[in-house]
């Protein structure tokens, strides 16, 4: 008897310990990273119906981008002194690296306007200028009887003091395919490292007719790296396959 309550109270112990753990864990996992902010994003396009969205360009589903970077990093982009964020950075060399060119002739414009772009370079719709960092992606939704974006993210405010939304007309990029596409970019905000909540609100930014350019993504370099590991291993079994049959034969 004896024995057995031993046995059973050290197994008592060792879930206890193992509930602990897993607690902990799961604590660790939920808790907010240190110098962490809570960023609420309240964006509109003034805009209640597809057609409102027209005047900027955009459309139910257009991808939003919340882009962060540090200002006082020395190797980070900015803009020449002297002249307006927004300005200088509507340049698509300035926020876009580049890919190659397309012979492809697709509208910039698939929801009606049929702008087509100027020119045949393609551009990755991911890529950023130097030091700076997506932080969210998401879309331009109906909330409640217009168009926007409503949600929250975590920045650290110590790594990053500065934030923009980029806005494409697209809804999608597809991998490996070219797409043409408006795109915009907002002014900057400047996030106060003393809060661990600020609301950001902004309106009426649009993708400018003269910024139609077309875009593409390509896999990640670890998706690459499966799509070949997967090919050899395919190719391995196919070469072993007719030795294992002739193997039976005999």
């Amino acid at each position: 008897m004896n024995v057995e309550r031993k046995h059973k109270s050290t197994c008592r112990s060792r879930l206890a310990r193992i509930a602990g753990a897993a607690l902990f864990c799961l604590f660790a996992a939920s808790a907010p990273a240190a110098h962490a902010m809570l960023l609420e994003l309240q964006f509109h396009w003034d805009a209640s119906q597809d057609s409102d969205l027209l005047a900027y360009n955009l459309q139910k589903g257009s991808i939003i981008q919340v882009i962060a970077f540090n200002s006082t990093e020395t190797d980070t982009y900015k803009p020449p002194a002297g002249a307006s964020t927004q300005d200088n950075w509507d340049t698509v060399g300035n926020q876009f690296e580049r890919y190659g060119q397309t012979s492809e002739s697709a509208s910039a414009a698939p929801y009606g306007t049929g702008h087509v772009p100027g020119s045949s370079d393609v551009y990755l719709a991911d890529t950023t200028p130097k030091g700076h960092e997506i932080k969210y992606t998401g879309s331009i939704q109906n909330l409640d009887g217009w168009y926007g974006l409503y949600t929250q993210i975590q920045i650290d405010n110590e790594a990053y003091d500065t934030v923009y939304i980029r806005v494409f007309g697209a809804t999608s990029f597809e991998q490996g395919e070219v797409t043409a596409s408006y795109w915009g970019i907002s002014a900057t905000t400047k996030l106060d490292p003393t809060f661990q909540f600020q609301n950001w609100t902004l309106e009426n930014v649009k993708a400018p007719d003269e910024n139609a350019n077309y875009f593409e993504v390509i896999p990640e370099p670890a998706t690459i790296g499966l799509l070949v590991l997967g090919g050899c291993a395919l190719a391995a079994w196919r070469r072993r396959r007719p030795r294992r049959h002739e193997e039976d034969n005999r």
